[in-house]
């Protein structure tokens, strides 16, 4: 597994991540305050991103945090658990409602 960081300057855009990962994405933004805001899964992130930026939450993002992971599947077992137990500010998908 692969893990690579990057924070504002790079946030707008996922450029260098395009030859750094196989597989599929899972990634973590956080905000200025280190707070989780969200947690997913990709294949593609340029667009993933693009869909992101659209949202009213995508301003707090200060950091992104990544680790590919060898298939979908893999990453997305991954990114249920970390929705559980990280508890992201906008996650709804994957949350346990109690």
């Amino acid at each position: 597994m692969k893990r690579m960081s990057f924070g504002p300057a790079e946030c707008p855009a996922f450029p260098f991540l395009r030859s750094s990962w196989d597989g599929c994405l899972l990634y973590r933004m956080y905000d200025r305050e280190e707070r989780l805001v969200y947690v997913g899964i990709t294949q593609s992130p340029d667009s993933r991103l693009y869909q992101h930026r659209r949202r009213p939450w995508y301003p707090w993002v200060a950091r992104i945090d990544g680790c590919s992971y060898p298939s979908r599947e893999a990453a997305r077992e991954a990114e249920l658990k970390a929705i559980r137990t990280e508890h992201p500010a906008v996650n709804i998908e994957g949350r346990v409602w109690v």
